[in-house]
């Protein structure tokens, strides 16, 4: 029986993709990165990461890592409830990988400085450092130029 949901059989398809919690974390983590999905099943979800997900922008790299991140959340769930007796709520299940989410996508270190990565930054609310494409030179948000005064300098 399903230990999170206690209403199925426990199969990897269910745990991971039909059961409600299940379902609520992905369908959470993926609109914190702004991925829609057009449903959470197994196959719904392996189309959206190897179809849409495909390729190494920040927003791409994010919707995977929420994928992954979703997947072992949902594991250590089932394993805390069955090995310890714990269970947490939904809503706290979503406070802790939100948290974790948002440390993730912060160590993407390798963003380049483009308006695109920018504003995709600041709506994820982190701040990392992005590479200038015409040098290693790194910057925050914080301390880089405006990007118009940077075309100017050019």
């Amino acid at each position: 029986m399903c230990v999170l949901c206690t209403n199925v059989a426990e199969s990897k398809e269910h745990l991971f993709f039909e059961c409600f919690l299940s379902k609520e974390i992905i369908k959470f983590l993926l609109n914190s990165v702004e991925v829609q999905s057009k449903g959470f099943l197994f196959s719904e979800v392996t189309n959206l990461k190897n179809g849409v997900l495909a390729g190494a922008s920040q927003c791409k790299v994010a919707g995977k890592a929420a994928i992954n991140l979703a997947i072992y959340s949902i594991w250590k769930e089932r394993n805390a409830r069955i090995l310890r007796g714990e269970e947490k709520s939904i809503e706290a299940i979503k406070m802790e990988v939100d948290s974790t989410l948002k440390m993730m996508l912060a160590k993407i270190n390798t963003m380049e400085l483009t308006h695109k990565n920018i504003q995709w930054a600041i709506a994820m609310g982190i701040s990392p450092e992005f590479k200038r494409k015409e040098s290693d030179a790194t910057q925050t948000l914080a301390t880089m130029q405006p990007i118009h005064s940077q075309r100017r300098s050019a």
